[in-house]
């Protein structure tokens, strides 16, 4: 298991790819390169492996982890063979990927999948989503509620995806009910 080959295998199912090193906060810059995805690293680490045991397993021992076993990530400029780095249960931690064949490559979900109501753009293992009408929040996934501001003078609110409409009391009209009949 090569780094190309964990680089291919992602690309191909669609997906990004991980470096041996998270690339979030904190976290040293070797074994990182901008083309993989960053993550937070929850406390747990900043070694791909370890974070992901500490959350599948809740320990960040990897080789003990079983979901982990035979999963190899990215880790640029390790070895003149473009070995990646792999988990091979209860004997090897970073294991030297050019001499396993038929492993398993992680691979991460495409960021912009979060975005729930809007447009999203990818930028530096990161996304941004520009929400459409009615929506907020960072993956455009919360209801704006346009009653609180109490656009409704002589009536009740009733909130609406992207909207309200008003319900008049007796001697009102108007879409903000402030018109008197």
């Amino acid at each position: 298991m090569t780094n190309a080959n964990v680089k291919v295998t992602c690309e191909a199912a669609g997906m990004s790819y991980p470096c041996h090193y998270s690339g979030g906060d904190g976290c040293a810059p070797h074994s990182w390169t901008s083309d993989c995805i960053v993550y937070d690293d929850a406390g747990a680490g900043c070694v791909t492996h370890w974070v992901l045991s500490a959350n599948l397993c809740g320990d960040t021992d990897a080789k003990q982890c079983q979901p982990l076993d035979e999963t190899f990530v990215y880790i640029p400029n390790w070895r003149s063979d473009d070995s990646a780095c792999g988990v091979v249960q209860d004997t090897l931690w970073c294991a030297y990927g050019a001499d396993y064949r038929n492993m398993y490559a992680v691979c991460a979900a495409p960021t912009c999948a979060k975005c729930v109501h809007g447009t999203c753009t990818d930028a530096n293992g990161g996304y941004t989503c520009t929400c459409e009408n009615g929506w907020e929040g960072t993956n455009c996934d919360q209801d704006i509620n346009e009653c609180n501001n109490s656009p409704c003078v002589h009536g009740s609110c009733i909130d609406a995806i992207g909207g309200y409409t008003c319900t008049c009391q007796n001697g009102w009209e108007g879409t903000n009910c402030d018109l008197s009949k």
